[in-house]
């Protein structure tokens, strides 16, 4: 696991966007691709687990060349992710309503997304004890950037249609 541990957590991490985050009590529910697009508009709703995915990204960046930034940067977007746990109720995402909604269950994606976020600390905090040791430090090969790829493009591609969303025209012109 130490040597595959940023492979892992990003296709977690990707595979978490393909499927449901929470359901509501309204019967609706909210794909995980969609709360990461417009994820930001939580934030005057004291809902802050979004920020998780920065953080995340973040923590990627840095795991290579300051692996204990690396390793706080994790943690936090663990405790970020976390944080979505305390929320009962969120904006009902049903057009035209402006209600809040309780949440009844959270979806497999969220708890991909959560599990994303926990195998990243883990390898990070594997690779930050082993470092004193040994200078090898884990990377991304071609192979994976392709995989990733493929499997982001099957979800955008499966993801976004499901909704069924259009953009209608309100003007004339």
């Amino acid at each position: 696991m130490k040597r595959h541990y940023l492979t892992l957590s990003l296709v977690l991490y990707v595979a978490c966007l393909y499927f449901n985050a929470y359901y509501t009590d309204n019967g609706a529910h909210m794909s995980s691709v969609w709360l990461l697009v417009y994820g930001l508009w939580g934030i005057p709703f004291q809902i802050y687990g979004w920020f998780a995915n920065p953080v995340f990204g973040l923590a990627l960046l840095a795991h290579r060349w300051w692996p204990r930034v690396g390793m706080g940067l994790s943690v936090l977007a663990l405790l970020l992710g976390l944080s979505f746990l305390v929320v009962s109720t969120v904006p009902d995402n049903t057009p035209q309503s402006y209600d809040f909604v309780q949440l009844t269950a959270l979806g497999v994606g969220y708890y991909l997304w959560i599990g994303a976020f926990v195998l990243m600390t883990l390898g990070q905090a594997l690779h930050c004890r082993d470092r004193r040791e040994v200078r090898q430090v884990p990377r991304l090969r071609v192979v994976d950037w392709l995989l990733l790829l493929v499997v982001l493009g099957v979800i955008l591609f499966n993801a976004f249609p499901q909704h069924g969303y259009v953009f209608e025209r309100t003007h004339p012109w």
